[in-house]
């Protein structure tokens, strides 16, 4: 853990929110006391369907080799080697699986697509979607999101050690380098562990921001800054 990491601000409302969202500041906002029912409309919503299904072993203890860093990124970013299979499936077959791609777009998810609407910027369009549902152990390696959007990270049920840091952090984070789209939005480092300095001495002077998210949290996480996460709740439900 780099020396300056700080946490990542709390909005206490919704103006304050907004003011982080304008500034291009990462925030953490709760704006809905109960979000049960949220996780009911997306457990409904994957009924009986098969997903896409990963069981990602567990990381080493020190950060790989830049180039096995960037296979291990590329293969959970583009859904390689996956299972398509039901939540229950996946729950009985390994302690450690993650499913994403699933379509929210459906009636029964409509309140939690709803619900992360209604704090988008008025002026904002909405250009992807996304559901992840994990494992305890689970976790997103370091980087930034490749085509560049801005991103409101939903945690409708479970807990995540979350890790960012602005783009002007590239070089203490030991960004992959390469085509934009390759390598470059990857990091070699991984911030959820203790650094080997000596491998990685700029990390040290790396300026960061940590957190805890809850359910009912909504992390916003501007254009190109860094993250990474470790998924601690037992069951994990995110939007995007």
């Amino acid at each position: 853990m780099a020396l300056d990491d700080e946490k990542i601000p709390q909005a206490a409302t919704r103006a304050e929110f907004d003011d982080h969202v304008r500034r291009r500041q990462p925030v953490i906002y709760r704006p809905w006391p109960d979000v049960t029912a949220l996780a009911d409309d997306i457990s409904r919503s994957t009924c009986g369907k098969r997903l896409p299904t990963q069981f990602p072993p567990p990381r080493p203890a020190l950060p790989p080799p830049p180039f096995d860093a960037f296979l291990s990124y590329l293969t959970s970013y583009t859904g390689l080697w996956t299972w398509r299979l039901l939540v229950s499936e996946a729950r009985a077959l390994s302690e450690r699986w993650y499913i994403s791609g699933i379509d929210l777009r459906c009636p029964a998810a409509a309140p939690a697509m709803d619900a992360l609407d209604s704090i988008m910027p008025t002026d904002a369009t909405t250009a992807a979607t996304g559901c992840w549902i994990s494992s305890a152990g689970c976790e997103t390696g370091l980087h930034w999101d490749a085509f560049g959007p801005h991103n409101f990270h939903f945690l409708v049920s479970g807990e995540k050690e979350v890790f960012v840091a602005a783009p002007d952090q590239s070089e203490a984070l030991y960004c992959g380098g390469g085509p934009r789209y390759l390598t470059r939005f990857v990091g070699v480092v991984d911030p959820m562990r203790p650094i080997d300095l000596e491998r990685f001495p700029k990390y040290a002077e790396c300026r960061g921001l940590r957190a805890t998210l809850r359910a009912g949290d909504v992390l916003y996480l501007p254009a190109f800054w860094w993250h990474a996460l470790v998924h601690t709740g037992a069951h994990n439900v995110s939007l995007t």
